[in-house]
């Protein structure tokens, strides 16, 4: 399913994709291809480790609940996405600095969750979480750099 999710984000947020490279000052954000072979591998990883974990845990109630938040967890994924990628601005900016909060938050569950139930979905969750620091910290870069540029025009 998170390959299946992937596309349709990536559809949707290419509309703006080149908006935000032109606004995006940030010198040392790594260049789109670079987002797009790291978000593939990160689906890739996502979907693994949620099989793993399904398939490891025999409490079916735990099962629903793993599966619930891994469904929270795209739905964050997608409106970051959204908010980061296609309409840059400093407020899209903020709004995407805070989804990416609960999409963090989410992950660190999912750490939890599979700790102990599968070794390979835990540490498949912990790059992913690595991943979104990377991306916050980028964002709040952003939002710093856009924040300027404007106040500077």
């Amino acid at each position: 399913l998170s390959l299946h999710d992937a596309l349709p984000i990536s559809l949707i947020s290419m509309r703006g994709i080149s908006r935000f490279w032109e606004v995006n000052q940030v010198k040392w954000m790594p260049k789109g291809i670079v987002f797009g072979i790291a978000w593939l591998i990160l689906y890739i990883l996502m979907a693994w480790g949620g099989y793993q974990y399904y398939t490891n845990q025999t409490n079916v109630d735990k099962q629903l609940n793993f599966l619930s938040l891994f469904y929270v967890q795209l739905l964050f994924n997608f409106l970051w996405v959204l908010s980061f990628f296609t309409q840059p601005s400093y407020t899209t900016g903020r709004f995407a600095l805070m989804v990416m909060l609960f999409l963090f938050i989410s992950v660190v569950y999912l750490i939890y969750m599979s700790w102990g139930v599968s070794t390979t979905a835990t540490w498949f969750f912990v790059i992913y979480a690595l991943w979104l620091v990377f991306a916050a910290i980028l964002n709040v870069a952003f939002i710093n750099d856009y924040n300027k540029t404007v106040l500077t025009t």
